[in-house]
């Protein structure tokens, strides 16, 4: 060995091992992708045709940790399972576990439900535990559901909760939204024929619950007496006032219509 080669050993040896082994494998089925974001069949199919010319590339491998729950690389591991070739993984010690989950999501464009899987399943945050069995028994997603709560979103505050991991969802909030949802879901279902039951008709129905002399008895009696006056909307605040237009009709006693929306940002359009 020359003086240079030992120098370069030299250098490198005086620095710590933090991964050890990169592995090749073509068991696909004993890798699992429980906290990772939804798939994408386009991103997927990309990966095969570049696998497919160039083969795969082993500089980066798929991370797993111990459990073999992939951190990063789980379109790589369908694309190589789709063709049946071989990838590279490598085990990250538990060490080193959190450091890599924040940096491999940081990076990636998740969306607010991602997040709310991510630290539900992965770090098994009760918050989050609760928002997640809302969501699934709801079909509703969390923008909407924490729309409900304030109206914090409208200000990002809520969002940036979500995907840092500090959101606050106690037994307390979500019994809140589960009543609000029912009532505002059984309202719209009044209305199905013209409009959907989705995020944006929830979200203006409960702005308007939040006004001075709402009452949802009047409202569900309302839709089904004037479900023609009904319509789709293009946003939550749209909707907000096609309900109050809907609420007011054919109230004669001033007393019993809303004046207007309680919150002083909704203004109408002439």
């Amino acid at each position: 060995m020359n003086k240079t080669e030992q120098q370069r050993l030299d250098l490198l040896n005086e620095d710590k091992i933090i991964i050890k082994e990169y592995r090749e494998t073509t068991n696909y089925a004993k890798f699992k992708n429980d906290y990772n974001r939804k798939l994408s069949q386009h991103h997927i199919l990309k990966l095969r045709r570049e696998i497919q010319a160039d083969g795969y590339d082993d500089i980066q491998p798929v991370i797993v940790d111990k459990d073999f729950n992939i951190i990063d690389g789980q379109h790589r591991v369908l694309a190589c399972k789709a063709l049946g070739v071989p990838f590279v993984y490598v085990i990250v010690p538990d060490e080193r576990l959190d450091k890599m989950y924040k940096l491999n999501v940081n990076h990636k464009a998740w969306k607010s439900a991602d997040w709310v899987s991510f630290y539900a399943k992965k770090l098994a945050i009760p918050d989050y535990i609760r928002l997640a069995k809302l969501m699934e028994d709801t079909k509703f997603g969390p923008t909407t559901i924490m729309g409900i709560l304030s109206d914090a979103l409208a200000t990002g505050s809520a969002t940036e909760h979500i995907k840092n991991g500090t959101l606050t969802f106690t037994p307390q909030n979500e019994k809140k939204v589960r009543d609000l949802l029912g009532k505002a879901v059984d309202v719209i279902s009044l209305l199905s024929h013209a409009i959907p039951t989705n995020g944006r008709a929830v979200d203006g129905l409960v702005k308007l619950s939040k006004a001075d002399g709402f009452s949802w008895e009047t409202m569900r009696k309302k839709a089904k007496m004037y479900a023609s006056k009904a319509h789709t909307c293009t946003c939550g605040d749209e909707y907000a006032f096609m309900f109050l237009d809907l609420f007011n009709y054919n109230t004669k006693d001033p007393k019993k219509r809303i004046i207007s929306l309680r919150s002083a940002k909704y203004t109408r359009i002439k």
